[in-house]
């Protein structure tokens, strides 16, 4: 039916626009009785994100369904899993993304799988749109036409190399002529917008007032950089703070926020400040099984008794359903902790998808976990080795520096890395 889509730099307020035009189709085409509006995007955390921005759209509580995209096609897939068979897609497990996402886009080219949708969802809006890979935006594509959509994207902030040229910024392009915004909403400080423009356009990172640069001797324990985070947290009081890195691996960032948390360090004694890591699936499956003593027989009973202990982590119950529903199904007795393990995943990322989150002032993560979030203020930690080439390094930081609102704290493992891109020009040729 139509396409509008909304382009420009990571803070230009591309989620805010999406917001107010469904405000306005809602006007101009007002669902009916069991329509609801489906919002889509890639991460969990800008799930999250996006489900809060449309709770507060006069009219829309309780009338739209937000999910990942690899969420709707396992739905899709699920629901209509007769076509699928008669159109000979395979048979795909929960944690098959890539191929769950192509049978679905296979499932959406058919008219009547097609119709279904737009009569249940017929708006639609689809946020990060640039993370879409061939495999998901074959669902939008088949859908577009039955439907308004609304598409928000920026090519700079995709950080996947494979996606370069970028196929959904360059499929909106066919459809329509996006909207180009050039507007900051999400700070006003003059250092964060320089330095945002600086990574984006390749030049010289310039320290500001809210935008602090320091580098730190790069051998453990890095007393240094944990002060200066400490001092960080201390002189920004309350605020809601995010400690960004582009990897955990080297132990350069996991070695700085276990040492803040340690106890007071620095001249000024500042701290100790727990910050949170935020986990993976893959992380919190691994941490969780091993708090877990399953049985190494497999027994069904005695997996059911572990699986239920008191204060379990509800995904960890989750699976203990999943247990009890297949030994009723298929009559099977015997559950090894490899394959309770693997389910473990599959029902912390199911319980991921529904869940709002839980806030927290001081927490860790990845740049790829930070992606499409912002915060009062924001601590880059960036070590020596970073993966990829200068473009994705610029890419990376540009990620982290942009979740800021008020203000940015970098350390760097080694003055040396400062020289180098992301933070310094690359030589001409």
């Amino acid at each position: 039916m139509s396409l509008i889509a909304f382009t420009g730099p990571a803070g230009m307020g591309k989620t805010f626009q999406l917001m107010r035009r469904e405000e306005s189709t809602l006007v101009s085409a007002p669902l009916t009785d069991g329509q609801k509006v489906l919002a889509l995007t890639f991460m969990h955390g800008s799930r999250r994100r996006l489900d809060d921005r449309l709770r507060r759209v006069p009219g829309l509580r309780g009338r739209f369904s937000c999910m990942t995209i690899d969420r709707f096609a396992w739905e899709l897939c699920t629901r209509w899993r007769s076509l699928r068979r008669v159109e000979g897609l395979p048979e795909l497990a929960e944690d098959q993304y890539d191929a769950t996402c192509d049978a679905a886009g296979a499932l959406m080219e058919k008219l009547s799988v097609r119709k279904w949708v737009a009569q249940t969802y017929p708006h639609v809006l689809i946020d990060e749109a640039q993370d879409l890979t061939p495999e998901r935006l074959r669902i939008i594509r088949a859908l577009e036409p039955a439907v308004v959509m609304h598409a928000a994207a920026d090519e700079f902030q995709c950080l996947a190399a494979h996606l370069r040229p970028n196929p959904a910024v360059a499929w909106m392009q066919t459809r329509c002529q996006p909207l180009d915004l050039q507007i900051q909403r999400r700070t006003t400080q003059a250092g964060l917008i320089a330095a945002a423009h600086a990574i984006r356009a390749g030049r010289a990172v310039v320290a500001a007032h809210t935008l602090v640069v320091r580098a730190a001797p790069g051998t453990p324990p890095y007393h240094q950089a944990a002060a200066t985070v400490a001092n960080a947290i201390a002189w920004n009081g309350g605020t809601e703070i995010a400690v960004i890195t582009p990897s955990k691996s080297g132990g350069f960032a996991t070695g700085i926020v276990t040492r803040v948390g340690a106890g007071p360090i620095g001249r000024q004694q500042n701290g100790p400040y727990g910050i949170r890591w935020e986990l993976s699936d893959d992380e919190f499956a691994m941490q969780q099984a091993g708090n877990l003593n399953l049985p190494e027989n497999g027994n069904f009973d005695a997996t059911i008794e572990t699986l239920s202990a008191p204060g379990s982590h509800p995904a960890i119950l989750m699976c203990r359903d999943w247990v009890a529903r297949s030994h009723k199904l298929t009559g099977d007795t015997t559950f090894l902790p490899e394959l309770v393990r693997e389910q473990l995943k599959i029902c912390f990322t199911r319980y991921r998808r529904f869940s709002r989150g839980h806030s927290s002032r001081l927490m860790a993560m990845t740049v790829h976990q930070a992606k499409n979030r912002e915060f009062e203020g924001v601590i880059v930690l960036w070590p020596y080795t970073v993966a990829g080439n200068a473009e994705q390094k610029r890419r990376l930081l540009y990620n982290a520096v942009t979740r800021a609102k008020r203000w940015c704290t970098i350390v760097v493992q080694n003055a040396s890395v400062l020289q180098q891109p992301p933070f310094a020009a690359p030589l001409a040729i």
